[in-house]
């Protein structure tokens, strides 16, 4: 799996945000507008900082590993366009975790490893597909797309997400 990053920097290791290096090109700004523009609602106020370019190969065993975002670091919704090959994304409820003070991705999945329990969903996304995920779907699932869920030999998607400025932990 190749990656390519624009944008502030997320280090959600020592929990802040760094300055962009390299800021979002003019393309991905008249992509994020377009996006807006056409879907309105959920990303009438969208306006990312960041942007993720990732290529999944499938006979290199690329995946996506189960995650749930920090809510902490990164904005209310997050938006991945589907560029080449179809997958399945797989959502896990996270199991309650004590004294978690609402930070990030903490907490185990219930069904993990594509178990198919209860709580968890499949949602197929095909190319040129707009998925946008906020509240629950971000923070109380986990996400992910497993190996045997790249639909097609390749996928590329772009992730757009508003970070939070926030200064790195020491």
């Amino acid at each position: 799996m190749r990656n390519k990053r624009w944008g502030v920097q997320p280090d959600y290791h020592r929990r802040g945000v760094a300055p962009a290096a390299h800021p979002l090109p003019p393309l991905l700004l008249a992509l994020a507008r377009r996006m807006r523009a056409a879907v309105g609602g959920p990303l009438k106020d969208f306006s990312p900082n960041e942007a993720n370019a990732i290529d999944y190969r499938r006979s290199h065993g690329s995946w996506l590993k189960p995650h749930a975002d920090d809510r902490i670091l990164s904005g209310e919704v997050i938006v991945n366009l589907s560029l080449a090959g179809d997958c399945v994304m797989t959502l896990a409820r996270l199991a309650p975790q004590s004294g978690s003070g609402g930070g990030g991705g903490g907490g185990g999945v219930a069904g993990a490893a594509g178990g198919g329990g209860a709580d968890e969903f499949r949602i197929r996304l095909p190319r040129r597909s707009l998925q946008i995920m906020s509240k629950a779907a971000r923070y109380s699932y986990s996400h992910g797309i497993w190996p045997a869920d790249l639909l097609d030999e390749r996928r590329v998607s772009i992730t757009f997400r508003h970070s939070k400025p926030r200064p790195c932990a020491k």
